[in-house]
């Protein structure tokens, strides 16, 4: 018991200590595209989108060239992704754009069907690929339980599901360089699903964790209906060794930290 009420005070002062600095510092910018979408500047060209469609979710946005970016896991419909991109093009210019599935959850790829439509190269794994075929037919009646939104319940109708069109092996992990850089395509195992993948920027020391890690203000491990409970602790544990000088995390949903985040992830597997 003394062993959690330590750790739960550290891991909300470590909270409290990240959201103060980037209060104070003026030089990042908090944007409110829209009712449903926010782009919060983390750090130089690393950009947090929080879609609430009708709950929240997070992608990553980072710039790794003039106008080269890379976004791991879409907004989660269509015209949150089209309001993101607009965004970009109206603050960024003419803008090229990575996108990278990190599991087959709506809200990593629901706005697939526009980022396609724009000629966006839009990546992910066989396993995510395989995985989207067998539950695509479901995911809209899925979404639409208990959404009383009349605009959030049309657009989820007009979802049309896309299939990623750029698959590589989920065991070979992949490393793409775009721009100036390089970023780091990994499969740690399965955990919050059996696809779910991480995305590393070895340059900003940014790494993207998905929902296979929870941020401090969540108090479980939300949608567990594809959740692989006995491996998820190992897959977190390699997030912890693979990445130890990782300066920013950044979960699927919530707010980001630093690698306490999966060590409060490990926490609450522990507790579960």
């Amino acid at each position: 018991m003394e062993r959690g009420i330590k750790f739960f005070t550290s891991a909300v002062m470590i909270f409290l200590l990240v959201n103060v600095h980037h209060a104070q510092n003026n030089n990042f910018k908090t944007v409110k595209v829209n009712d449903y979408l926010t782009i919060n500047e983390i750090e130089k060209d690393v950009y947090r989108v929080s879609h609430r469609f009708p709950w929240q979710a997070n992608s990553l946005l980072v710039r790794v060239g003039d106008k080269d970016f890379v976004l791991a896991d879409t907004p989660i419909e269509n015209t949150g992704s089209e309001a993101l991109v607009e965004w970009m093009r109206k603050e960024f210019g003419d803008i090229k754009l990575t996108v990278i599935n990190c599991h087959f959850h709506i809200d990593c790829l629901g706005g697939n069907h526009y980022m396609i439509n724009q000629g966006f190269p839009v990546y992910a794994s066989d396993m995510t690929l395989k995985l989207f075929e067998e539950n695509k037919g479901n995911m809209i009646d899925r979404m639409l339980q208990g959404i009383r939104d009349s605009m959030i319940i049309n657009s989820i109708k007009n979802l049309q599901p896309t299939a990623p069109d750029h698959i590589f092996k989920a065991e070979e992990g992949l490393t793409l360089h775009i721009g100036k850089e390089d970023i780091d395509i990994y499969y740690p195992g399965p955990a919050h699903t059996k696809d779910n993948i991480v995305v590393f920027f070895p340059e900003k020391g940014i790494l993207y964790g998905g929902c296979m890690v929870k941020a401090l203000e969540q108090s479980n491990l939300g949608n567990q209906s594809d959740a692989d409970f006995e491996a998820w602790p190992a897959s977190a544990q390699e997030l912890l060794d693979k990445y130890p000088d990782a300066k920013i995390v950044v979960p699927g949903h919530g707010m980001w930290g630093d690698l306490i985040i999966v060590r409060h992830t490990l926490e609450l597997l522990k507790k579960r």
